[in-house]
């Protein structure tokens, strides 16, 4: 009996418009996202490559890596071809000296309209596309049955409830994920025959774990779908009412979250950090020349190459001083930031598109994770780059000689493994919200009125 229901229930979802509709979407909205993410990721790898040798020649010309510092640039992650994450720009240049702050370029060239329409990445289509075409293979799903008089013949056969419940959710998910499944697969192969992108191992791991939550995702709204029309009479009356929480769920609450934890958790202003950056600058800029003023009364004889060495030694100092001073302030505030972060992660979700972001973002690489890893590497790096821009200044000076940075340090950034970016959290809570969707409609369903 159960194989009949199932097979009634699939074979309807199968023939029906909806299903055309969704292979048409998905293979169109799949195909030529990929193409244009792939374009964009080999136009973005070639201007990586030339940015890494355009910054070592200027490196190298300058000769210099306390004045002009060294620009380094994040290795790019292929898998922003599905997930573009936080960082909408591929390619990522930060410019690091003694002086100032880690600080990243602007990129104002290119054709502007293309940042009014971005291409749509797997995110945004399996987070607002699919869950749409999720609510449209499932809102009539038992209120339909009742108006068109079906669900009445067929409950009157004596078919145990359970089993007809079971057997429209799956039939209809799988209606539903078919064109899903079927649409990713061809755009990796338009990705695998594209000779620029090259997928690791750790890559295609990610892709697998991304497409199971993606399939918890959907799968949740499936069921709150059947839900909503086991609590219904009509279709027309379900469909209205998954809509409108269709938005609260996807739309409204994601949104919502971060404004209301930044009101609820708030953090220090921008303002002030920068005037207490700015008055310990100049507190040392004061100490430093008031150690090198007693240094010269100490020892006015020196010769100069000393006074200059000297002179290198206790800007280094000072820089490395105030480097530190920078990091406790930065790290202050990153603790009330991370809070704020997470306060807003908890209230989103209440929604499960959130959990789903999350989950995908961090397995890809392209989340608030292996972001703020790259983040915490650039300050070590600037006490190494001003330690060793300094000493090559001594050594130049106490040997009357140029200065010399070969084998200056290298700024290296790997992504995490991807065991340790596996959102366990996000994705028990996709679970959780797949039983009580699921619960909901089978109890609804028990107690529906099929008459």
């Amino acid at each position: 009996m159960f194989f009949l229901l199932f097979r009634k229930e699939l074979l309807e979802q199968l023939l029906s418009l909806r299903f055309a509709m969704a292979c048409i979407i998905c293979l169109v909205v799949v195909l030529s996202s990929t193409w244009v993410l792939t374009k964009e990721y080999k136009e973005s790898l070639a201007d990586y490559r030339t940015n890494i040798v355009l910054h070592k020649n200027e490196i190298e010309e300058s000769n210099d890596l306390v004045g002009d510092g060294i620009k380094i640039d994040k290795p790019l992650n292929p898998m922003q071809i599905f997930f573009k994450g936080l960082d909408q720009e591929l390619t990522a240049t930060a410019t690091i000296n003694a002086q100032s702050e880690p600080h990243f370029e602007a990129n104002y060239e290119g054709n502007p309209v293309g940042l009014l329409f971005p291409p749509i990445d797997l995110l945004f289509f399996i987070g607002i596309v699919m869950s749409l075409l999720a609510i449209a293979f499932s809102y009539d799903a038992v209120a339909g049955e009742k108006e068109l008089g079906t669900l009445k013949l067929l409950m009157s056969y004596s078919v145990p409830r359970d089993l007809v419940l079971l057997a429209k959710w799956i039939g209809g998910y799988l209606a539903l994920v078919a064109p899903f499944l079927v649409a990713v697969l061809c755009g990796l192969v338009v990705l695998v025959l594209s000779p620029t992108v090259e997928l690791r191992s750790q890559d295609w791991g990610a892709l697998g774990l991304i497409m199971f939550c993606a399939l918890l995702y959907l799968a949740a709204i499936y069921s709150l779908g059947i839900f909503v029309s086991t609590r219904t009479q009509l279709a027309s009356t379900s469909i209205t009412v998954l809509l409108m929480v269709w938005v609260l769920v996807v739309l409204v609450v994601p949104n919502t979250a971060p404004y209301l934890a930044a009101q609820l958790h708030p953090v220090r202003d921008f303002v002030l950090i920068d005037k207490e950056k700015y008055q310990i600058e100049q507190e040392e800029e004061q100490r430093f020349h008031e150690a090198w003023r007693e240094w010269r009364e100490k020892k006015p004889d020196s010769p100069n190459n000393v006074r200059r060495s000297t002179w290198s030694a206790f800007r280094r100092d000072q820089y490395l001083r105030l480097s530190d001073h920078h990091d406790k302030i930065n790290d202050q505030f990153r603790k009330q930031l991370d809070g704020q972060i997470r306060l807003g992660q908890y209230l989103s979700r209440i929604s499960p598109l959130s959990s789903f972001a999350y989950a995908a973002s961090d397995l890809a690489g392209t989340g608030i994770q292996d972001r703020n890893r790259f983040l915490d590497l650039l300050p070590e790096y600037r006490r190494e780059i001003t330690t060793f821009g300094y000493q090559t200044y001594i050594d130049a000076n106490l040997n009357q000689t140029e200065p010399n940075i070969e084998g200056y340090p290298k700024f290296t950034f790997a992504e995490s493994p991807l065991s340790n970016r596996i959102a366990w959290v996000d994705i028990l809570f996709l679970g959780m919200w797949n039983i009580l969707f699921f619960m909901g409609a089978y109890l609804s369903f028990l107690r529906y009125d099929v008459k």
